[in-house]
């Protein structure tokens, strides 16, 4: 074996160390948020509270570790969450341990609304994990305003007793006439 030989496989090995030991310098923190809930759940539906509790659990490889602030997004757009922008929400760092129930305190709500969120934590030394999975929360009626019905009925007077409901026909066929202005075409299922 030559000493060049020798020298090339040295060199290789004390670039590739080189190059690891940079990639752990500059690898994100060991703290991670996993499990991210809204009001105890998963990406939940038809939520209707205008404030919203945030929830996370943490975990890393590394012992003794704790978070030391966070940082939450959230948008209704999930092109700007990809990019790490919350067009409705972006608390910035905040230093706290918190990471059940945070309260949203965002822009507004709106009924009927789909928003997403992630958040970053930071660890004992101060370093940002990478940003969460986008997770998402969706409002259902938030306002009694959003709600625009009328009662269905037959015309009858309603009943003044409880008991009452039960006597004659308190289940009448309800129908409405209507014209088609287009051809009516049946969809067979095969």
């Amino acid at each position: 074996m030559s000493h060049t030989y020798t020298y090339a496989r040295i060199k290789v090995a004390a670039t590739f160390f080189a190059i690891l030991f940079i990639n752990l310098l500059n690898a994100a923190s060991p703290l991670k948020p996993v499990r991210l809930t809204c009001e105890y759940i998963k990406n939940p539906l038809g939520i209707d509270t205008k404030k919203p509790r945030l929830s996370w659990l943490l975990e890393s490889k590394e012992r003794d570790q704790i978070q030391t602030g966070y940082e939450l997004i959230v948008s209704n757009n999930p092109g700007d969450i990809q990019k790490g922008k919350g067009n409705i929400w972006q608390t910035g760092k905040i230093i706290s341990n918190q990471n059940i129930q945070v309260e949203y305190a965002g822009s507004e709500l709106k009924s009927f609304t789909k928003y997403y969120w992630r958040i970053r934590v930071f660890d004992k030394n101060n370093e940002p994990s990478e940003w969460s999975e986008i997770n998402s929360f969706e409002t259902a009626m938030l306002n009694s305003t959003d709600w625009k019905a009328n009662w269905i009925n037959d015309g009858s007077k309603f009943p003044e007793h409880d008991e009452d409901y039960y006597k004659d026909d308190q289940m009448p066929l309800l129908r409405k006439e209507f014209s088609a202005n287009k051809k009516i075409t049946v969809d067979q299922a095969k």
